[in-house]
């Protein structure tokens, strides 16, 4: 049967277009056709398509109800389904949940990912989570939701286009550069359309990857060096099994300040201290008096942590305490490669982030009960988390079906110079690293400004001579030698990847389309370098040892919403996706006939 698919009038950028043809022609196993709204009536055979906007692109697939089920699991850049009505038909198999409806003969369905993104929309409104629970929702659904898109469709680079990222769990954690979920969700549907795939994200940060995978009811392994992210990835995930109701109880015992609450029941907990290196640089913006102030609230919140009794609400009483540190106390790195950093104390209190980000989680989590019994979410995949490093994971030997993953930025142009330290607040009051333990791990990130190489082979020629040209330069020699040990780790990296990953599977590697180094003073472009080309030699070059094959290199320019001083902040930057695949030596193995066997 044909069925007719509307693409997202929100997308932000022209690339996102590409990707979306990408994933429809991978799920739906055919070539998507564009067509014209009187050949979309006619297929459907009606004098108007409903809830369809001017200027929308409009295309057409065969699929059978199978296939259809699956788009709306999982597509990403799609927001409608539209089929005729048939009777041999079953719109409630095909559906997923109560999205869907039956208007002038035609069968309207939404896909999972737009439903998800109208509750970020409308900031949960209580109207959408009626709909989700009662009866066919998708007239309410589009009623509450289709204003918001419209409004950021008409300014795409207002806050109010960037809500659509942070439906369910993906707003439970401050984070700098996170996958956007459209991203991630798409990049899994091309490389693995296979549902019962395993994909793999050896640098999960903050677990969209995992989040996303287990929404389409696949399953997902996580592992991130930083013990941080991973607890956020796995915190994310808790959806599976989560009792809403323990959880909302907890929270609504909590009273909003810190004097309503009744110390005396507190347990006692080890004090919470501040990292010594933010004190020791005695910034004006940390005085004592302060100082004291937030390590006493962050104690009673140890203690509240301490006192919960349910493991899944402690999970989530733990990530919003690392959310309240790092909202509160925040570091920004200045990229000049020695440690000099940036501080910033937020005007809130911290026990009042803590409890804010804990309401919020409640808000949240009643738009995913509402989705559950509505049945959006009809099957929950398994994602596995843990900590790890990248060049040696814990994983068998072609174990994984398909890798999605963004490994850090190149700290030669990136202000992200030393990870852990930044999150150093964090990691501390939740107890996972010493302040000596993050120092110690600091060499072992990948993009870390303190990384040394340890000349273990050969790195591409542009490597080399990017090394080169920043080590006589006084602003820029601090960069050079943890620029070739980026590029030796993520060669190393590359290679598990390749262990780890099926024959045939695929990899789609998030990367910087082209990095790009400026005079300080007068701002003007000295140095580009092709990051696409760099990492396309490591990866499949006979030289370097790993032999991927490219697949296809997909750019991705993305706006900015963040106009500041430094000029690679302003405008737009583009990214792009390698897709390596790992050959397949079966298939490239001759076949050998039974005459020729008969011969031998």
């Amino acid at each position: 049967m044909h069925a007719v698919l509307t693409y997202k009038r929100d997308a932000e950028s022209k690339d996102d277009h590409q990707l979306a043809l990408l994933e429809l022609t991978a799920l739906a196993e055919t070539q998507p056709r564009e067509v014209s709204y009187a050949e979309a009536r006619k297929i459907l055979g009606c004098s108007q398509i409903p809830f369809l906007k001017k200027r929308q692109l409009v295309f057409v697939v065969e699929l059978d109800s199978e296939i259809a089920g699956r788009l709306l699991r999982r597509l990403a850049f799609w927001d409608f389904i539209f089929m005729k009505h048939e009777a041999d038909i079953c719109a409630e198999e095909i559906a997923t949940g109560n999205a869907w409806a039956l208007i002038e003969g035609v069968l309207v369905f939404a896909t999972q990912s737009r439903v998800m993104e109208w509750t970020a929309y409308s900031k949960d409104e209580p109207a959408i989570s009626n709909a989700l629970r009662t009866g066919h929702a998708l007239e309410a659904l589009v009623k509450c939701g289709e204003p918001y898109v419209e409004a950021a469709v008409e300014a795409p680079l207002t806050p109010i286009s960037r809500r659509k990222n942070e439906y369910l769990t993906h707003g439970f954690h401050k984070y700098k550069a996170k996958f956007f979920p459209r991203l991630a969700r798409s990049l899994i549907n091309i490389a693995c359309p296979d549902d019962q795939g395993i994909i793999l994200d050896p640098y999960c940060g903050s677990g969209t990857t995992g989040v996303e995978a287990s929404l389409m009811g696949m399953k997902a392994l996580e592992f991130d060096l930083d013990p941080l992210s991973a607890l956020i990835a796995h915190s994310k995930v808790l959806l599976g099994h989560l009792d809403l109701r323990k959880f909302q109880r907890a929270v609504k015992r909590l009273p909003s300040t810190i004097k309503s609450l009744g110390m005396g029941s507190l347990l006692d907990v080890e004090p919470y201290r501040l990292p010594k290196f933010l004190l020791e640089r005695n910034p004006k913006r940390l005085p004592p008096d302060m100082v004291s102030t937030i390590e006493r609230e962050a104690t009673v919140i140890k203690q509240l942590i301490a006192a919960c009794r349910d493991e899944d609400t402690r999970v989530l009483f733990r990530l919003s305490f690392s959310h309240a540190l790092a909202t509160k106390v925040s570091l920004r790195w200045m990229g000049t490669g020695d440690n000099r950093f940036a501080l910033e104390v937020g005007q809130r209190s911290l026990y009042g982030v803590f409890v804010g980000q804990l309401r919020y989680m409640v808000k949240k989590l009643d738009t995913w009960g509402a989705m559950r019994d509505g049945g959006l979410v009809s099957r929950y995949g398994q994602v596995e988390v843990g900590v790890s490093d990248c060049t040696s994971l814990p994983l068998e030997d072609s174990s994984v079906d398909a890798i999605v993953t963004s490994p850090p930025y190149l700290p030669a142009a990136s202000g992200r110079e030393t990870y852990l330290r930044s999150r150093a607040a964090s990691l501390m009051g939740l107890g996972l690293m010493s302040e000596k333990a993050i120092h110690q791990c600091e060499i072992q990130i990948v993009g870390s400004i303190l990384a040394v190489p340890a000349n273990t082979g050969p790195l591409p020629e542009s490597v080399v001579e990017l090394v080169n040209w920043m080590l006589p330069q006084r602003e820029r020699t601090s960069k050079a030698k943890p620029t070739a040990a980026y590029f030796e780790k993520l060669g190393q990296s590359l290679s598990e990847m390749k262990r780890v990953l099926k024959p045939g599977g695929v990899i789609a590697l998030v990367v910087s389309k082209e990095h790009m180094f400026y005079e300080m003073t007068t701002r003007k472009v000295l140095r580009r370098f092709d990051m696409v080309e760099a990492v396309t030699q490591l990866a499949t070059e006979a030289t370097y040892g790993i032999e991927l094959e490219l697949d296809r290199v997909q750019d991705l320019e993305l706006f900015k919403m963040d106009f500041a001083a430094r000029p690679g902040s302003r405008g737009t930057y583009s990214e792009s996706i390698v897709f390596f695949r790992k050959r397949d030596t079966e298939r490239l193995r001759p076949k050998i006939s039974k005459k020729m066997m008969a011969m031998a």
